[in-house]
């Protein structure tokens, strides 16, 4: 019928639980009765005593149990030292016998008679359950039972004075504590998963058109941007390095050309100014021989051979 580790390991614990929370309801009444006085709670020795050597012989078996079918299932927090502290507890509570308060206590269980019911049968799981009963027992009645068996008129009448009953379940409470928080993760973690987060997308950035002469639509200059910049979501993100520096040097060598061509041009147009001559110039040149009719190309080649025939 149970096959898997998970299931083996909490036949015992359902059980043990079921009889713990059965034998905690008189205890318990007779505390909520008397408006939170433990001394008027009853003793009951043959039942208590029984009760507590019961629970005992549960967490013999269950290590036993466990270190020989399911050892995946006993960890070291809350199974070998949970386990062997409650057997130091429960052998304290019998030999001083406080045995009616163990099994007062023993409503603690309900919680976990209710998460094993539900890891034998998921049909029967119910988180909210659980962390209701869990709340209420482990970590409400726990913080009241404490400061019960902490003040001077529930020590003198119920355990002669004694801290070591409050002592116990102020040392006990952290570890409850932390189960709680836990089981509140697990609240928060499948609601998440059951309604995760939307995801928005980026706006676009408004960028304005350009017009020739370099302005915007708007009239204003458009922003230069590097050409191995990227602009996404309205940030500059810098791209990986062998794409900045390939486009970085591609717009060096652009921007180089620009400006071989730009000295170019403005060398052909000083060219141009100063073949561009006045009729003045035009004349004396014409008297000296160097008319322009033949190009001036012609007219400097007939000088330089002047020259070199002068010499």
């Amino acid at each position: 019928m149970y096959t898997t580790s998970k299931q083996l390991s909490w036949i015992l614990t359902t059980a043990a639980s079921a009889i713990m929370t059965l034998v905690s309801i008189p205890f318990v009444w007779d505390y909520i009765r008397s408006g939170g006085d433990v001394k008027s709670v009853r003793t009951l020795p043959a039942l208590t005593y029984t009760t507590s050597r019961i629970f005992q012989a549960y967490l013999v078996s269950d290590l036993t149990m466990g270190f020989i079918y399911y050892r995946d299932q006993v960890s070291l927090l809350t199974g070998w030292f949970h386990h062997i502290l409650y057997l130091f507890i429960v052998n304290a509570a019998i030999t001083r016998g406080w045995t009616h308060i163990f099994c007062m206590l023993a409503v603690m269980e309900l919680p976990t008679f209710l998460l094993g019911i539900s890891s034998l049968n998921p049909r029967y799981r119910s988180n909210l359950a659980f962390a209701l009963t869990f709340f209420a027992t482990r970590i409400a009645m726990h913080l009241v039972w404490c400061v019960s068996y902490a003040l001077p008129a529930g020590r003198a009448h119920a355990v002669g004075g004694s801290w070591v009953p409050a002592a116990i379940l102020a040392l006990v409470f952290p570890m409850h504590a932390m189960w709680f928080r836990a089981c509140l993760q697990g609240f928060v973690k499948r609601y998440r998963a059951l309604h995760p987060l939307p995801v928005l997308p980026v706006p676009p950035v408004p960028v304005a058109p350009l017009v020739p002469g370099g302005a915007t639509a708007s009239g204003s200059v458009a922003p230069v941007v590097p050409a191995h910049s990227i602009r996404f979501g309205g940030y500059r993100v810098r791209p990986s390095m062998p794409t900045a520096f390939l486009s970085r040097i591609d717009s060096d060598g652009a921007w180089r050309q620009t400006q071989t061509r730009t000295a170019r041009a403005a060398r052909q147009q000083w060219v141009r100014g100063r073949v561009r001559l006045t009729s003045a110039r035009k004349a004396v040149y014409e008297f000296v021989g160097l008319g322009l009719e033949r190009g001036v190309d012609g007219a400097w080649a007939e000088a330089a051979g002047q020259l070199q025939r002068g010499r």
